[in-house]
């Protein structure tokens, strides 16, 4: 827009008609159009052919209702709720409030249930995704839906979320029943992870170092200290490694498994009884904690799922 001055001199009072403007400043206002919403009405036609055959048209596969919404009020009040968490009667307010469409709460589940439905397909595809990765970090955490909890699945790429009433093993032979034969499953050391079934697993090292680190608050242990330096070495290697070291056979990555097997099988002290479980879980899991060291898309820590 072009604000130009009074075409009359306020000195002179001369017209100015023919002499030349420039411009000397410039503001800009941001803001949004109006939100009105649009209704498109669908009608089908009949033709009658003179041999007497009657033609009728049909309405589009994706209009099957007399009323009904389209496609972008739905992904707006499926966003609204399932990313920005705003409850049912607010989003009726909010979609009243910006488009003047009235929708009960009732609609709105309504709603989500279709938008459910439109991305079940990507939802399964990304399940697809996963049981054929190399590398899957699994975790298991809590959500209130009806006091059950959800276990997530996850690749560098994607994420896989199951709502279930169990963190059991159930929960796992149910959703992937073959389990992930052709990867390197990274999680923590619940069983029902270490029961999974996959090519190879790792630990992850975060959880190693929390318990390591309350270990070391409890006992001021000098076990549960070089346990922590050796797994903090391990993943300083990793962050230096280059491809060629993962195949090879190099001295800092042998020393780190030589010094691992000397205190996993260390004798400890009667007084730090609470580090023995710890102790032999290494023990019994040993190959499944620098398996990092030998593939290069392996992480140490299952922090993605988290």
């Amino acid at each position: 827009m072009e604000h130009r001055p009074d075409q009359k001199c306020p000195q002179c009072r001369k017209v100015h008609i023919d002499e030349p403007s420039h411009i000397i400043g410039k503001r800009q206002v941001i803001d949004i159009p109006v939100i009105k919403a649009s209704i498109i009405e669908h009608q089908i036609l009949q033709t009658t052919c003179t041999c007497g055959y009657i033609s009728i048209g049909n309405f589009p596969t994706d209009v099957s209702a007399p009323v009904q919404y389209g496609n972008n009020l739905i992904a707006l009040t499926a966003y609204l709720s399932s990313r920005q968490y705003v409850p049912y009667a607010r989003s009726s307010e909010l979609v009243r409030s910006i488009t003047t469409i009235s929708m009960s709460e009732v609609t709105i589940f309504n709603i989500l249930n279709r938008a459910a439905n439109i991305v079940l397909p990507i939802y399964e595809a990304i399940k697809v995704e996963i049981t054929k990765a190399t590398t899957v970090g699994g975790d298991e955490s809590g959500v209130k839906v009806k006091n059950e909890n959800y276990r997530a699945w996850q690749t560098i790429l994607a994420t896989y979320i199951v709502i279930t009433k169990s963190r059991g093993f159930v929960t796992v032979t149910n959703t992937f029943p073959n389990g992930f034969p052709n990867a390197t499953y990274v999680s923590d050391s619940l069983s029902t992870q270490l029961k999974t079934v996959a090519r190879r697993h790792q630990l992850c090292l975060a959880h190693l170092l929390r318990e390591l680190n309350y270990f070391e608050e409890l006992f001021h242990h000098k076990w549960v200290i070089d346990m922590k330096v050796l797994l903090k070495k391990a993943i300083i290697l990793k962050n230096t490694m280059n491809l060629e070291q993962y195949t090879e056979t190099f001295e800092e990555r042998t020393a780190i498994q030589r010094e691992f097997e000397i205190l996993i099988n260390q004798t400890l002290s009667d007084k730090v009884s609470k580090i023995f479980p710890f102790q032999k879980r290494l023990r019994k899991h040993w190959n499944q904690v620098f398996n990092f060291l030998f593939y290069p898309v392996v992480p140490y820590d299952n922090n993605g799922s988290e």
